[in-house]
């Protein structure tokens, strides 16, 4: 089967057909991303854990969390 390449309509389909595989390809980066992102959280210490949850989810800032902590900022 060919589609003539000048037809409006045919373009749109195409362009809509490689959208959607790109939202779909997308979409399957982040899950794999998502996956490997909970394994590799579930394998730090709980003081590493309790740093990443102020930081990321309490969104306590460097210097702050570092002064909490009694360390320097870089060594978060």
């Amino acid at each position: 089967m060919s589609f003539p390449a000048g037809k409006i309509l045919m373009s749109g389909f195409w362009k809509q057909f490689a959208e959607d595989a790109e939202e779909v390809e997308d979409a399957a980066v982040r899950a794999v991303m998502l996956e490997r992102l909970n394994e590799a959280l579930h394998t730090l210490t709980g003081e590493e854990a309790a740093i990443i949850h102020d930081l990321f989810y309490k969104e306590i800032s460097e210097v702050e969390l570092a002064k909490r902590l009694g360390i320097a900022r870089t060594t978060l």
